[in-house]
């Protein structure tokens, strides 16, 4: 589904990578670069700094899977997708904090 998001912000994009070889794959957009993590390999907090995921919040678009980690320092205007299977349908909710 993060593919798909990301097709729409960068067309004519013909597919997203996948975060499970790259950890934070990049692409650029009519809207502004996109930096897409998963932070579920994450082992600690460091490696949030170690791979500029706070620099990218002041200056791209940032989609996060798996924010659990680094939810303290996810910034104020953070846009939070819930995404549940309900099998032969998924729902998604939106929730800013």
């Amino acid at each position: 589904i993060t593919g798909i998001f990301i097709q729409h912000l960068k067309p004519p994009l013909e597919s997203a990578s996948s975060t499970t070889y790259t950890i934070i794959p990049t692409y650029n957009s009519l809207s502004g670069e996109i930096w897409h993590a998963d932070c579920y390999r994450l082992k600690s907090e460091e490696e949030f700094y170690e791979l500029g995921l706070d620099e990218a919040f002041s200056n791209c678009i940032t989609i996060i899977e798996w924010p659990e980690i680094i939810s303290d320092f996810l910034p104020a205007n953070t846009i939070h997708i819930f995404f549940e299977d309900y099998g032969n349908y998924k729902k998604i909710a939106t929730s800013k904090f």
